[in-house]
């Protein structure tokens, strides 16, 4: 799953590690100034884990950065209708 963020560039390696830390700064492309991220990518990266999952940012010149995330894929047992469970 991923999202495309075109005003938000990472500049360097340095820049995409802390982009996930609270009140992280980024470089926002067409305004040439830095802006706080707040806690959003914080708790999403919180949550992203919490569920032994992975979540990353790749930037690109020209077409700015893109947040992805994986999480696994596992089959949840539901009760039976009749309320006995498994």
């Amino acid at each position: 799953m991923g999202v495309n963020e075109p005003a938000i560039l990472i500049v360097d390696d340095e820049e995409e590690n802390r982009i996930f830390d609270k009140f992280g700064q980024v470089e926002l492309r067409e305004a040439h100034e830095r802006r706080g991220t707040g806690l959003g990518l914080t708790f999403c990266r919180l949550a992203v884990e919490a569920h032994g999952g992975r979540i990353w940012v790749e930037s690109a010149e020209g077409k700015g950065s893109r947040f992805s995330f994986t999480v696994p894929s596992v089959r949840a047992e539901m009760p039976d209708a009749a309320g006995g469970g498994r």
